[in-house]
């Protein structure tokens, strides 16, 4: 009977390391995984310089090879005549669109800024240290 008890409480302890070793390798890989998520997609923020004598509103549009639209999003509220910086955003075809379109807004919601890149011209502008200077010499 002792044996049996003995085996019983083996058994159950081996269960238990078995159980442990599974949820540490699952733990490790989705540490992994995750981590590597982050890696893959670099990152950038740009720098805006606003040459008019007004604030802008910075957006953002990206297409993709379908004709998808990304949809217009805010990136940032640049000064009159000033330098500011956006907040950052991942660089990926996929995530941006395959083209880049910035454009820039008076207070009154009028477009008075435009600039759209093929993706492989768009980060091209690391060259520069993205900076984008907005003024209306500069649209297209």
């Amino acid at each position: 009977m002792a044996h049996k008890i003995r085996a019983n409480k083996s058994y159950r302890m081996g269960r238990w390391i078995c159980l442990l070793g599974l949820i540490a390798v699952l733990t490790a890989t989705t540490l992994l995984s995750t981590s590597c998520l982050c890696i893959v997609e670099p990152g950038a923020q740009l720098t805006i310089e606003n040459r008019f004598d007004f604030d802008v509103t910075i957006l953002h549009e990206g297409i993709y090879p379908d004709g998808r639209h990304t949809g217009l999003g805010t990136m940032c509220v640049a000064p009159a005549g000033q330098a500011i910086e956006t907040r950052g955003f991942i660089l990926g075809s996929g995530m941006i669109g395959e083209t880049v379109i910035i454009k820039a807004e008076d207070p009154s919601g009028n477009v008075v800024w435009q600039k759209s890149w093929p993706y492989d011209e768009f980060i091209k502008l690391k060259d520069v240290d993205w900076k984008i200077v907005v003024s209306p010499e500069t649209s297209s």
